[in-house]
């Protein structure tokens, strides 16, 4: 029966908290496909996401670089052609499976929704996430519109990369992972001896955020409200709006 009413959902944030690129790239530290184990992959996701953040926010760098049709989230592009030669289709299947991370309330709402209305996923979110997920909320797969990675098919064509993996991780990372301006070392304890290190901008949008926002619950839409006034381009990773959201707590205390 065709429901006259529609509403459009993002699947990562407002319905699972997995950033699964994310997850999956971290966890290409331990594949030995690439020889990558004694990198954080984790960070070099975040590198290659800040990248992302900067084609997107700079003024006229598309142009310069001749890729004018570089669209917010082509981050996944970049990280495919490592996925495709680390995995299978089969376990990232398994993976996606493992933990859905679908928020509390998430079912009830759908169950609830689902009765008047169709209900439809518009995400950047690769296929073997996304409608694994869906398909937990009963959401048609038709109604489902996400990055499809078709894993064997690129793999015959996914080859020879090894030395521009290399480039990448081994050199052009190494030097971003290096930059010390990125960090400041805050002591825990008056007069402790050790510090622990966090990105700048983290602590940056912490206290913009208690100084100008305050609020109890911190919501993303408050963060990057609290962000653009110190110029930074809005949150679009799940553990960035969890790392900046601990800190919120940590300077609570």
């Amino acid at each position: 029966m065709k429901k006259n009413n529609v509403c459009c959902w993002d699947l990562e944030g407002p319905i699972s908290v997995i950033d699964f690129a994310a997850e999956i790239g971290k966890l290409l530290s331990k594949k030995p496909e690439l020889k990558l184990q004694n990198y954080d992959m984790g960070d070099f996701f975040f590198m290659i996401s800040n990248y992302d953040d900067y084609l997107i926010d700079e003024p006229g760098v598309k142009e310069k670089l001749n890729i004018p049709d570089y669209q917010p989230g082509d981050t996944l592009r970049i990280m495919a052609p490592l996925y495709v030669a680390c995995y299978s289709e089969e376990e990232l299947i398994s993976l996606a499976r493992k933990d859905l991370g679908l928020l509390p309330g998430c079912k009830e709402l759908m169950s609830i929704l689902h009765k008047n209305w169709d209900v439809y996923v518009i995400s950047t979110s690769y296929t073997q996430f996304a409608h694994n997920v869906t398909a937990a909320l009963n959401i048609p797969q038709d109604h489902v519109y996400c990055t499809d990675l078709h894993v064997k098919e690129l793999k015959e064509s996914v080859s020879n990369i090894e030395e521009s993996v290399n480039i990448l991780v081994k050199e052009i990372f190494q030097k971003y992972h290096d930059n010390e301006s990125r960090f400041v070392h805050i002591f825990p304890a008056r007069s402790s001896p050790h510090t622990f290190r966090i990105k700048a901008n983290t602590l940056k949008s912490a206290i913009l955020y208690l100084v100008l926002i305050g609020k109890d619950y911190v919501s993303e839409d408050d963060l990057n409200k609290a962000r653009a006034l110190a110029g930074l381009s809005p949150i679009r990773e799940v553990a960035d709006a969890e790392a900046v959201t601990e800190m919120i707590e940590i300077l609570r205390r």
